[in-house]
This record gives C-alpha cells, structure tokens and sequence, in this order.
C-alpha cells in the first residue's frame, strides 16, 4: 500500500508547492484559500513522535518555533495552533492561525474552515514566503543548514 503523505507530497512537489527544511518540508494544506493552513511533516516515515531520530526531533523544534514565529506576525492573527497528527506515515503538524475575530479554542474547526479572512495571503504564498525567510536567516540553500541547527 502506498503512503498517502509520501503521494502527497510528490504530488505537490511536482507544482513546486513543497518547500524542504533538511528533515523536515512545509506545505500548505490542499492549497488552502481560505487561511494559511500549513503542514510541516517529517520526510522519513515516523508514525509516532518517539520515532523521531535526535537530529530529526532537533531539527522539529527550531523549524516550528520559526514558523509559528512567521505566521503570529501575520496581521491579525492572535494564535497559531499547531495541530500534530501522527497518521499516514508520518508525523506531521497543522499550522493554524487563528485570527483576532475568531472565537478562541476550536483549532479542529479553524483547519476546515471555509471563509477566508479580508486581507489573507493563501497558504501556497505563505508556505514560500516562510521558507524564503528561513533561507536569508540561515544564510544559504536551508536545506543542509537545518540538520545542523
């Protein structure tokens, strides 16, 4: 049986909407027009957090505080809500703004949501305007320069 992740991602990969982090890659959640709804998953098959490898799980932490980081300085959002979902092959996060007008604490609604807030780049834009940020900070190609980090 095929890896749906693994088929989504090359999938999207081949439209060029798959950005890598090293261990990690960034995508927006089915071209998500309504809100940037990002998913960062591990590239290796890990079904469970207690599977990452050390370099991996090092690699998770400065990778989504840096984009939590990118996607608070959105306007208007208030919180972003990092949903993890360890199906599928993989261990992988939503990424969820929630904006100042939403009622607080249903993050599971805030996924599938369907009306898009005024003003609101799509996740496709954000997913590349996050990984080119964490480019220029790491001063090079990122790919590499995550696993070390």
């Amino acid at each position: 049986m095929a890896c749906e992740c693994c088929e989504i991602v090359k999938r999207r990969r081949a439209l060029n909407e798959v950005h890598d982090f090293g261990l990690w890659s960034l995508n927006d959640k089915n071209n998500s027009a309504p809100r940037p709804n990002l998913v960062l998953q591990v590239i290796e098959h890990r079904n469970r957090l207690v599977d990452l490898s050390e370099e991996e799980a090092a690699a998770l932490i400065a990778i989504l505080r840096f984009v939590v980081a990118e996607l608070e300085r959105m306007a208007g959002v208030e919180r972003v809500y990092a949903v993890l979902l360890n199906e599928g092959g993989h261990v992988h996060f939503h990424l969820v703004p929630r904006f100042f007008w939403e009622e607080p604490g249903e993050p599971m609604r805030l996924v599938n949501a369907t009306t898009k807030p005024p003003d609101v780049e799509t996740g496709l834009v954000v997913a590349k305007r996050i990984h080119d940020s964490w480019i220029s900070h790491r001063g090079g190609s990122g790919a590499r320069d995550v696993q070390r980090a």
